[in-house]
């Protein structure tokens, strides 16, 4: 009786290490799905944007993620076989792939908004300026508007390709309200600009600035600041 009670102990004993098995190849299996999906779909919508921005990004820094991008592919194809053989333990392997999913789209976010952030710059730089002309008065919330926009998507990788066009044509609509202040000629343009700063001094004040004051209905409108 004895005899049976120990058999039946170990009995239970080696199922329940086999459940205990079952268990953990179930959990191993989920987490590895999990990460095959997220990896997979990043990658996927990486490559994506990644097409439609690299021609904007400096050669060394699309030949960097680019490369990058193969390595990590190469990996994940090779976790996609082992999984398909039946190897379910592709989760640690996964889970230490991901940190560099995660610094590939760090690094293409980087590039893409320093890209992005020197096109706004001359447009912010022309609104600061038509800020203070009467005559740009009836475009300005326009123009604040879709600067507010470019902006906006200069500071994120674009999530699609319709992003990048978006970002474009916002560029282009910019560049057509602002026309008129294309054509300022230099001392204008540094007068403007030092006296939105409050550093314009006589000096900058050339005959040229002057004419151009006087001709924009502005003469009667600029003060001398006291010392």
């Amino acid at each position: 009786m004895i005899n049976d009670l120990a058999l039946q102990i170990h009995e239970q004993t080696q199922e329940y290490a086999q459940l205990q098995q079952v268990v953990a190849q179930a959990d191993s299996v989920r987490d590895t799905v999990s990460l095959l999906e997220w990896i997979t779909a990043q990658i996927g919508q990486w490559s994506d944007v990644f097409i439609a921005i690299s021609p904007l990004l400096p050669p060394q820094i699309v030949a960097t993620l680019r490369g990058d991008a193969v390595r990590i592919r190469r990996q994940l194809a090779s976790s996609r076989d082992e999984f398909a053989a039946q190897n379910f333990q592709q989760a640690t392997k996964l889970t230490q792939l991901k940190p560099k999913v995660e610094r590939l789209l760090s690094g293409t976010k980087d590039a893409w908004c320093a890209y992005a952030e020197a096109h706004v710059a001359p447009f912010v730089e022309l609104t600061n300026i038509a800020e203070r002309l009467p005559k740009m008065a009836q475009k300005l919330e326009t123009i604040v508007g879709y600067l507010a926009n470019a902006r906006k998507l200069a500071q994120d990788l674009p999530p699609k390709t319709d992003t990048v066009q978006q970002f474009h044509a916002h560029l282009a609509r910019l560049d057509t309200l602002l026309s008129d202040l294309d054509g300022l000629p230099g001392d204008v343009r540094v007068f403007l600009d030092k006296l939105i700063r409050g550093t314009a001094t006589f000096a900058d004040v050339t005959q040229t600035v002057f004419d151009w004051c006087r001709a924009e209905g502005l003469a009667d409108k600029l003060r001398v600041a006291r010392f």
